[in-house]
């Protein structure tokens, strides 16, 4: 065989189609249709599909965990400012150094923790700082706890020379 004649014979041969889901035969000339979607395409497109969904639910819960998180630190802090402004206030507490620190759980079940820390001279002053710490949470809406860690020392008074 030629040649040519090869190539004639090639040129006649019908073209197989374009449709991926037709399948051609040249023995027999005739199309027979294959299924459109074969099963695995289909439960691996459902698979992404329900993957999306998770992620995009996880990235929504993550997003309101912080913004609730970040919530209760902007709570915890301005309390943390209302307690600093009325141990300033009161002239018996004059020249005391205290640090309260807030700690507001995400749950609202679990109670609000309040440590009071610094140096007093007098046990007098412990139940005054105790006494401004439950008139500043008094209005607050949930339960509060108090811990004091409170230290008593004593001033010495200076000695004359």
């Amino acid at each position: 065989m030629c040649l040519s004649c090869t190539l004639e014979l090639a040129l006649r041969a019908p073209v197989p189609p374009l449709d991926p889901r037709v399948r051609f035969s040249l023995a027999q000339s005739q199309r027979v249709l294959t299924p459109s979607t074969p099963v695995g395409a289909a439960i691996g497109g459902l698979v992404i599909l329900a993957l999306a969904v998770l992620v995009v639910v996880l990235i929504a819960a993550c997003a309101w965990f912080y913004q609730r998180r970040r919530g209760r630190l902007e709570e915890a802090r301005e309390l943390e400012g209302q307690l600093s402004a009325a141990f300033l206030r009161d002239p018996r507490l004059a020249g005391v150094v205290l640090k309260p620190t807030v700690r507001i759980p995400l749950s609202p079940e679990k109670p609000t923790s309040i440590l009071i820390e610094g140096s007093i001279s007098t046990l007098e002053l412990r139940t005054v700082v105790l006494q401004i710490a439950r008139e500043a949470t008094k209005y607050s809406e949930e339960e509060t706890v108090l811990e004091d860690r409170l230290t008593v020392r004593p001033t010495v008074p200076p000695v004359a020379a």
